[in-house]
């Protein structure tokens, strides 16, 4: 149907078993997922040639999450790139996600621009969560219908952009699709108001978005070791 696109560091061994397992989960439900290198280095001569620039309002959620955060905006930045000039929806996810569902056949007809796969992600149920709740939700998600939704304001526009922005985007881009409309806009928006780290730049103000109920993308959970056919030990994330 479409053709995902895994972000990860060329060449990094430690991140190797997680991208495997990301792959060995998208042919687990007829995915086709192809790794992608990431960007690590050259930052600010991407960024001088692209034209962009960090959003003022917003640059400290990009120095106090590291200098990563500018690789990360950037990797995605180029998948929205080739988006537009393919002109056909993509997915894209980060190395250490993993499909836990099929995508369903009409998912395309069912939302414009952004569709954000792992809304659960938002809801604060990650690998973290007390309980086992995200273990428990993956297999939840494996039975329950699907929906799709349209993110829903939490505040209305005004004179300060970058406080609407901060309160109408999804938390985590690890997995999503994105359509030649959305990456246009998005693109746009980026040389216009700055950057803000990947997952915030897809919001309200900027593109329409929406999410999977229940979620067909999640972090690959610590603890399910071998899940997929791999085993990998902690890491360090981009997003």
């Amino acid at each position: 149907m479409i053709d995902f696109y895994c972000i990860h560091k060329e060449g990094d061994e430690e991140s190797q078993a997680p991208l495997n397992d990301a792959l060995r989960s998208g042919k687990q439900f007829n995915i086709n997922i192809i790794a992608h290198p990431g960007v690590y280095s050259d930052i600010e001569n991407l960024m001088s040639r692209e034209g962009l620039y960090i959003n003022r309002a917003g640059a400290h959620k990009i120095t106090r999450r590291g200098r990563g955060v500018l690789g990360c905006f950037l990797s995605h930045y180029f998948l929205w790139k080739k988006c537009i000039e393919e002109n056909k929806p993509i997915g894209v996810m980060e190395y250490d996600a993993v499909f836990i569902r099929k995508l369903p056949e009409n998912i395309l007809n069912e939302f414009n621009d952004y569709l954000n796969l792992d809304y659960t992600r938002h809801l604060h149920l990650g690998p973290k969560s007390p309980g086992g709740e995200y273990v428990n939700q993956i297999e939840l998600n494996k039975v329950a219908p699907h929906s799709v939704n349209r993110l829903q304001e939490k505040m209305k526009g005004g004179r300060h952009l970058f406080k609407y922005i901060n309160a109408n985007h999804i938390k985590g881009a690890f997995g999503y699709i994105i359509k030649p409309s959305g990456a246009k806009k998005i693109v746009e928006a980026s040389k216009l108001n700055g950057i803000l780290p990947a997952d915030v730049q897809p919001n309200l103000a900027y593109c329409e978005v929406f999410y999977t109920n229940p979620s067909i993308v999640m972090l690959n959970p610590k603890g399910l070791t071998g899940r997929f056919g791999g085993s990998h030990t902690n890491h360090d994330r981009t997003t």
